[in-house]
Protein backbone atom coordinates (compact mmCIF):
# COMPACT_ATOMS: atom_id res chain seq x y z
CA UNK A 1 0.00 0.00 0.00
CA UNK A 2 1.11 3.29 -0.33
CA UNK A 3 1.41 5.97 1.94
CA UNK A 4 0.14 9.02 -0.67
CA UNK A 5 -2.20 11.17 0.94
CA UNK A 6 -3.86 13.82 -0.98
CA UNK A 7 -4.71 17.17 0.55
CA UNK A 8 -7.89 18.18 -0.85
CA UNK A 9 -7.99 21.53 0.30
CA UNK A 10 -4.59 22.33 -1.21
CA UNK A 11 -4.62 20.12 -4.05
CA UNK A 12 -1.41 18.53 -2.71
CA UNK A 13 -0.31 15.15 -2.49
CA UNK A 14 1.71 14.46 0.82
CA UNK A 15 4.83 11.70 -0.05
CA UNK A 16 4.99 9.17 2.92
CA UNK A 17 8.14 7.27 3.38
CA UNK A 18 7.00 3.49 3.25
CA UNK A 19 8.59 1.69 6.83
CA UNK A 20 11.18 -0.35 4.71
CA UNK A 21 11.80 2.98 3.18
CA UNK A 22 16.10 2.35 4.10
CA UNK A 23 15.84 -0.73 2.07
CA UNK A 24 14.56 0.65 -0.36
CA UNK A 25 16.74 3.71 -0.62
CA UNK A 26 19.72 1.64 -0.53
CA UNK A 27 18.44 -0.59 -3.50
CA UNK A 28 17.69 2.12 -5.82
CA UNK A 29 21.06 3.55 -5.10
CA UNK A 30 22.69 0.53 -5.61
CA UNK A 31 20.92 0.07 -8.70
CA UNK A 32 22.15 3.28 -10.43
CA UNK A 33 25.70 3.28 -9.47
CA UNK A 34 26.85 2.07 -12.51
CA UNK A 35 24.17 4.11 -14.82
CA UNK A 36 25.66 6.51 -17.00
CA UNK A 37 24.14 10.05 -17.26
CA UNK A 38 21.25 10.61 -19.74
CA UNK A 39 18.37 13.10 -19.60
CA UNK A 40 15.21 11.71 -18.47
CA UNK A 41 16.65 8.39 -17.00
CA UNK A 42 19.69 9.39 -15.29
CA UNK A 43 20.51 12.94 -14.50
CA UNK A 44 19.85 15.22 -10.89
CA UNK A 45 16.24 15.21 -11.14
CA UNK A 46 15.34 11.67 -12.42
CA UNK A 47 17.88 9.92 -10.52
CA UNK A 48 17.01 11.47 -7.11
CA UNK A 49 13.50 11.02 -7.91
CA UNK A 50 13.50 7.69 -8.80
CA UNK A 51 15.29 7.02 -5.28
CA UNK A 52 12.25 9.11 -3.72
CA UNK A 53 9.51 6.62 -5.36
CA UNK A 54 11.21 3.68 -4.40
CA UNK A 55 10.88 5.24 -0.54
CA UNK A 56 7.51 6.38 -1.24
CA UNK A 57 5.50 4.30 -4.13
CA UNK A 58 5.40 7.75 -5.74
CA UNK A 59 7.54 9.66 -8.39
CA UNK A 60 7.25 13.32 -7.52
CA UNK A 61 7.91 13.84 -11.28
CA UNK A 62 4.76 12.66 -12.18
CA UNK A 63 3.18 16.28 -12.25
CA UNK A 64 6.21 17.50 -14.21
CA UNK A 65 6.42 15.05 -17.47
CA UNK A 66 8.66 13.18 -19.13
CA UNK A 67 11.96 14.22 -21.39
CA UNK A 68 14.24 12.37 -23.23
CA UNK A 69 16.96 15.13 -24.57
CA UNK A 70 18.92 17.51 -23.12
CA UNK A 71 16.65 20.47 -25.12
CA UNK A 72 13.50 19.07 -23.99
CA UNK A 73 15.48 19.06 -20.32
CA UNK A 74 16.20 22.63 -20.94
CA UNK A 75 12.65 23.42 -22.24
CA UNK A 76 10.98 21.99 -18.59
CA UNK A 77 13.87 24.36 -16.43
CA UNK A 78 12.78 27.04 -18.48
CA UNK A 79 9.01 26.78 -17.68
CA UNK A 80 9.47 26.23 -14.78
CA UNK A 81 12.78 28.75 -13.93
CA UNK A 82 15.27 26.16 -13.08
CA UNK A 83 16.58 23.51 -11.17
CA UNK A 84 16.15 25.12 -8.09
CA UNK A 85 12.05 26.06 -8.86
CA UNK A 86 11.46 22.74 -9.64
CA UNK A 87 13.10 21.73 -6.64
CA UNK A 88 10.85 23.62 -4.46
CA UNK A 89 7.79 23.03 -6.84
CA UNK A 90 8.00 19.39 -6.20
CA UNK A 91 8.72 19.61 -2.73
CA UNK A 92 5.76 21.94 -2.11
CA UNK A 93 3.56 19.82 -4.55
CA UNK A 94 4.08 16.77 -2.55
CA UNK A 95 4.12 18.18 1.34
CA UNK A 96 7.58 18.31 1.81
CA UNK A 97 8.27 21.41 4.16
CA UNK A 98 11.72 23.32 3.74
CA UNK A 99 13.63 23.04 6.34
CA UNK A 100 17.55 23.99 7.52
CA UNK A 101 20.26 22.15 5.57
CA UNK A 102 21.79 21.31 9.02
CA UNK A 103 18.67 19.32 10.03
CA UNK A 104 18.20 17.18 6.53
CA UNK A 105 18.15 13.53 7.11
CA UNK A 106 18.93 10.49 5.54
CA UNK A 107 16.61 10.41 2.06
CA UNK A 108 15.69 14.42 1.97
CA UNK A 109 15.80 16.05 -0.73
CA UNK A 110 18.63 18.77 -1.38
CA UNK A 111 19.93 21.85 -3.70
CA UNK A 112 23.32 22.04 -3.98
CA UNK A 113 25.46 24.47 -6.37
CA UNK A 114 25.84 22.71 -9.82
CA UNK A 115 29.29 22.10 -10.78
CA UNK A 116 29.40 23.26 -14.14
CA UNK A 117 28.39 26.14 -13.73
CA UNK A 118 28.00 28.39 -10.29
CA UNK A 119 24.74 30.11 -11.39
CA UNK A 120 22.68 26.87 -12.10
CA UNK A 121 21.79 24.32 -9.71
CA UNK A 122 21.59 20.16 -9.32
CA UNK A 123 18.63 18.35 -7.07
CA UNK A 124 20.81 15.72 -4.86
CA UNK A 125 19.57 13.48 -2.10
CA UNK A 126 20.85 13.35 1.81
CA UNK A 127 22.66 10.08 2.75
CA UNK A 128 23.83 11.37 6.18
CA UNK A 129 26.45 14.22 6.29
CA UNK A 130 26.98 13.88 2.59
CA UNK A 131 24.97 14.34 -0.20
CA UNK A 132 24.87 12.95 -3.72
CA UNK A 133 23.95 13.87 -7.31
CA UNK A 134 23.53 11.92 -9.93
CA UNK A 135 27.30 12.03 -11.98
CA UNK A 136 28.52 10.95 -15.33
CA UNK A 137 28.52 7.10 -13.71
CA UNK A 138 26.25 6.64 -10.78
CA UNK A 139 26.61 8.98 -8.17
CA UNK A 140 28.75 11.91 -7.14
CA UNK A 141 29.50 12.77 -3.02
CA UNK A 142 29.70 15.79 -1.56
CA UNK A 143 29.54 17.31 1.59
CA UNK A 144 26.07 17.93 3.09
CA UNK A 145 27.15 21.33 3.80
CA UNK A 146 27.70 22.10 0.70
CA UNK A 147 23.57 21.69 0.23
CA UNK A 148 21.90 25.08 -0.27
CA UNK A 149 18.33 24.00 0.70
CA UNK A 150 16.58 20.98 2.02
CA UNK A 151 13.22 19.61 2.22
CA UNK A 152 12.09 17.10 4.66
CA UNK A 153 10.60 13.68 3.22
CA UNK A 154 8.36 12.14 5.66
Amino acid sequence: MSDLLVDEDRRQLRLRRREDWPVRMAEAMAAAQARKFAWGSHDCCSAVCRVIAAMTDHDPRSVLGSYKTRADAMALMKEFGGVAEVSATLAARHGCNEIPVAFAQRGDPLLLPAEDDPMTHALGLCIGRRAIVAAQVGWRHFPLTAALRAWRLS
